[in-house]
């Protein structure tokens, strides 16, 4: 199905029954952050003719001030001018190539940090922007909005996050520069409210996103598909494959009534409230499969193919329910099971009292381990796993079942003096003894 008129003149659209198919194509550059892949832009004009026969939308992240190597020293923003950036040639090939297409309508130009340079630091999370200062990111994404608007001739609403990371700050940075959208992926962050509109990636893989979208279960009205493609994706022993798959989900999409495939400015433009309840309940929703799927009972509760999908709020709210039985009941069960085994290997496994009393200090001691283990993984920008959480369940349980049966047996060890004291002390009987004859 082509795209309605407005979606290809880049102006959004409000269907009421559309299935939304993003597609994004990060690192977009001339020189790309992979020494695999080559540097030369056929590649970037095979892709977007096919777009462009499809009438479909690809969002393009584009890289203003790319480098070849993380160890490049950092450039800094005061003596970084807009001329030092590949973009500002406008007879570079990739700058011609970016700007013909943008203004078919077939590209949209979303900008995609500044170097691509991991600044995050050592053993967290994979970040240019996340963990920076306001001042810094606020100038960074100032400088690449500039050079980028400049080179395609209109304004940038749309930023991808390198290596999807971003912050509060992040947010509020885009919201002052006129930033309308981000597309990071499913990690949980507290963005303030109403700032920024949020589509996350939902996944990687061409093939999969066509197979889910031709199964019996189509996802609810409204629904949005964040496919996350790379140079490299369409490079080496895979390339052809992958192409044929990129363009068999493209044309599958055309042919469908239901499904368009659009830019995130094609997207209803509701308000910064309704989408920001949506990210949370979404956020919300596949922390808890995650962790019902690390429990290994996702398929019993809330087993749903549709969460795929970036769905609306209404969709997860209407499913609220189940995934919060299954969640509760997955806690209690790890709580009960800690309890039960404490209880068991006091009784049984130490009869002695400093053996019922070690079990809860090594109950108590991985309690307080997992815990500082999870603040390390947050703090580090990571997601805790749901194996983690069953772990500290598991603990908490333990530890209250010695403290309960610890308490319980200091409370008989007081009732047993208290009666021993209360008990009067028997007198010997001073009666004579009768003797035998």
């Amino acid at each position: 199905m082509p795209l309605p008129a407005a979606a290809a003149s880049g102006h959004p659209v409000e269907p009421t029954r559309h299935r939304f198919l993003i597609v994004r194509y990060d690192d977009y550059s001339p020189v790309v952050p992979y020494r695999r892949v080559s540097v030369g832009v056929e590649l970037e004009r095979r892709i977007f003719e096919l777009f462009r026969r499809y009438d479909a939308r690809l969002v393009v992240g584009v890289i203003p001030f790319p480098i070849h190597d993380q160890t490049v020293p950092r450039r800094t923003l005061v003596s970084t001018s807009a001329d030092a950036s590949w973009l500002s040639d406008p007879n570079d090939p990739w700058v011609r190539l970016l700007r013909e297409y943008v203004g078919l309508g077939t590209v949209e130009a979303a900008l995609h940090g500044l170097e691509h340079r991991r600044r995050s630091p050592a053993g967290h999370r994979p970040g240019e922007f996340r963990w920076q200062s306001p001042q810094w990111q606020h100038g960074a994404l100032r400088l690449g909005r500039d050079v980028l608007a400049s080179a395609i001739g209109r304004p940038v609403r749309v930023f991808v996050p390198p290596w999807n990371a971003w912050d509060d700050a992040t947010a509020r940075c885009l919201a002052t520069l006129g930033f309308d959208w981000i597309s990071p992926d499913f990690h949980p962050i507290d963005a303030p409210i109403g700032t920024i509109r949020v589509v996350p990636q939902c996944a990687s893989d061409v093939e999969s996103v066509f197979e889910w979208m031709r199964s019996a279960k189509p996802p609810p009205p409204g629904a949005i598909v964040v496919l996350t493609t790379h140079p490299f994706d369409f490079e080496g022993d895979q390339a052809e494959a992958n192409l044929r798959s990129l363009e068999a989900l493209l044309a599958h999409v055309a042919a469908s009534p239901e499904w368009a495939c659009v830019g995130l400015s094609d997207l209803p433009r509701r308000s910064l409230e309704e989408w920001r309840r949506r990210w949370r309940a979404a956020l919300i929703w596949h922390g808890s499969r995650r962790l019902l799927d690390d429990a290994g009972i996702a398929s019993s509760f809330v087993r749903d193919d549709r969460a795929t999908c970036y769905a609306p709020e209404e969709w997860y709210r209407s499913r609220q329910i189940p995934w919060r039985l299954a969640v509760g009941a997955t806690a209690i069960l790890s709580l009960l099971v800690g309890w039960v085994g404490s209880r068991a290997m006091a009784r049984y496994g130490f009869r002695t009292r400093g053996g019922s009393r070690m079990v809860g200090y090594l109950a108590a001691i991985g309690l307080v381990v997992l815990v500082l283990g999870a603040a390390e993984i947050a703090r580090h920008g990571y997601v805790i796993r749901g194996v983690r959480w069953q772990a500290i369940c598991v603990a908490v349980g333990a530890t209250l079942g010695f403290l309960i049966r610890r308490r319980r047996g200091v409370r008989e060890e007081h009732d047993k003096d208290a009666r021993r004291w209360r008990t009067p002390p028997s007198t010997p009987d001073m009666r004579p003894i009768a003797h035998s004859r």
